[in-house]
């Protein structure tokens, strides 16, 4: 399954989005855990999940994909900023034991890691993106709020 996502990933189909646990530049991804799946474009994502029906007939995207679909738009528009095709997004997970904290994506601008969450307006809670900030020596992060309108 790992060489087809790999193969996948060469032709620029999807992105295998690696964690870190690196808080200061540079990040470097933990091939040892597993990756996010990150598609090249939505149509892709809603084709895979057999939800091409459900999104016709929904009055409301939130509550036809439940916020998962905000993740990967933001992921798209992250590729769509960087001009370097070959520069991947991570994603941040706590380095301690027991713990599940997960940031969606972290970027690296001028010297710092910028921490990014995506939440939709049915799931509030930063208690990772919390987590980061208290560890990390910058006061800097991005929320994204996804509202389908």
């Amino acid at each position: 399954m790992g060489e087809a996502f790999r193969t996948l990933e060469k032709t620029f189909v999807l992105e295998l989005c690696y964690p870190t646990t690196d808080m200061l530049v540079p990040v470097s991804k933990d091939l040892k855990r597993s990756p996010k799946l990150l598609w090249l474009d939505c149509g892709l994502v809603n084709y895979t999940t057999n939800v091409q029906k459900e999104m016709f007939g929904a009055k409301d995207l939130l509550d036809a994909w439940r916020g998962r679909i905000a993740e990967q738009i933001v992921a798209q528009e992250l590729l769509a900023l960087d001009s370097c095709i070959s520069n991947q997004r991570n994603f941040w997970v706590r380095n301690k034991k027991n713990s599940d904290a997960e940031i969606d994506f972290v970027l690296q601008f001028d010297g710092k890691v910028i921490p990014i969450e995506v939440k939709s307006e049915h799931n509030a809670r930063l208690r990772s993106l919390h987590l980061f900030m208290d560890e990390y020596p910058h006061d800097i992060a991005v929320r994204v709020a996804a509202v389908f309108d």
